[in-house]
């Protein structure tokens, strides 16, 4: 078989579950998912939302029931499986995309960033780990500048064969990226090891502020080529604003083609939470406010609390719309310093749900929250759950009790 080419029951088989994927996404129903996550992006809320990602729970949608020959039919045809289960098997506020987003192949003239640096992925555990391979300070000047150029032919190629094999059934638009992250902290974790970036932050912190520099100036290069190109895509159709959350909201424009300035980024820095506020502050923040100055508006956060550096990052990252407020924040902290000014994006306790199904937990942290938070400006959002189980009806259970709390 020809893991390439997509036979006609590739077609047939793709073009039926964008029907029926398209149908879903255009339901009335939908529509009053947008106008909430638009609502509350806008800071003038009908009510919080909530949802629970289904990415990462690879029981759903498993590579063997997959029919599709070709690779590309079998990407395209788990993408719209994960889409269409998530609807039917979890009633949360998760708007259907109305598009099918393809990425564009961009090139980088030193992937390894000239240094070699490589990702080892356990096929278990699925967990990946970086060689570090930046070991004394000197090394840093083997790092090799990052060239970008956008591959057009593969591209429209690529765009073109979704276009045949969606069947008219799902629209497919070209947009730069799913997300746009560009991961300061973690890339500079990725090349010195934290071992290194605890010891050369009191000894050198002159080469964790350069590395700092230089993975955002590779970023905002990658993406002023994006923009260059044509090649960002703003807007709700296609959005993911960062760690669960999406970016609908009409202070922005939803176009394609647009510029840097009409679109969300996600700012983060998990791998520094254990530095001080005042290290982190000297050390990253510079690099990050240089990123984010380029884009309309910002989410800002994911798994690290922020309670005690949240007023420095806001003095340099002012347009920030939406905080991720994770289990190790100080809720009423951050509800003090978010004031109803900005989206307070609470990441419920995973193994409040995982493990056992301990409601009485979770209905007393939304209560808290629902209670501290000002004018209902609160999404509810659960990451990082890894399988359905033979017990996932409990999803769909608590995502019912959940919006019954805040409609």
């Amino acid at each position: 078989m020809n893991m390439n080419k997509p036979t006609i029951k590739d077609k047939e088989r793709i073009s039926a579950l964008a029907g029926r994927y398209s149908e879903l996404a255009n339901a009335p129903f939908m529509d009053e998912r947008r106008e909430a996550w638009t609502r509350l992006h806008d800071l003038d809320p009908i009510r919080p939302v909530c949802v629970l990602e289904t990415g990462l729970m690879d029981d759903i949608v498993p590579d063997d029931k997959l029919q599709c020959g070709s690779l590309l039919a079998r990407d395209i045809e788990w993408r719209l499986l994960m889409g269409i289960k998530h609807v039917e098997l979890i009633d949360d506020d998760y708007p259907l995309p109305q598009v099918f987003p393809v990425h564009p192949t961009i090139k980088n003239s030193h992937p390894d960033y000239g240094v070699g640096l490589k990702r080892i992925h356990n096929a278990v555990t699925k967990a990946t780990m970086p060689n570090h391979p930046i070991s004394a300070p000197d090394d840093i000047y083997k790092l090799k500048k990052c060239e970008f150029s956008y591959d057009k032919d593969t591209t429209e190629e690529r765009l073109q064969n979704t276009m045949e094999l969606l069947g008219g059934n799902l629209p497919a638009v070209l947009t730069g990226s799913f997300c746009n992250v560009p991961g300061i902290s973690k890339y500079v974790f990725d090349l010195v090891g934290m071992e290194n970036i605890y010891y050369w932050a009191v000894d050198h912190p002159d080469i964790i502020i350069k590395l700092a520099g230089y993975i955002a100036d590779n970023f905002l290069a990658r993406y002023k080529l994006l923009e260059k190109e044509g090649l960002l895509y703003s807007g709700h159709p296609v959005g993911y604003a960062g760690s669960g959350s999406l970016t609908h909201t009409s202070d922005l424009k939803c176009e394609a083609h647009t510029t840097l300035s009409n679109t969300w980024v996600w700012m983060e820095s998990q791998e520094t939470e254990t530095l001080s506020p005042e290290m982190f502050e000297e050390l990253f923040l510079p690099s990050m406010k240089k990123v984010a100055e380029h884009f309309g508006l910002i989410y800002y956060g994911c798994c690290e609390h922020l309670h005690d550096r949240m007023d420095r990052i806001l003095r340099y990252i002012p347009n920030i719309r939406s905080v991720s407020v994770s289990p190790w924040s100080d809720i009423d902290k951050m509800a003090e310093i978010l004031d109803g000014k900005m989206v307070f994006s609470r990441k419920l306790n995973p193994m409040n749900i995982c493990n056992d199904f301990q409601w009485d937990e979770i209905e007393k942290e939304v209560s808290h929250i629902l209670k501290t938070v000002k004018n209902s400006t609160v999404e509810f959002i659960y990451r990082d759950i890894y399988r359905w189980g033979s017990d996932g009806e409990k999803f769909q259970t608590c995502m019912k009790r959940i919006k019954r709390m805040i409609s």
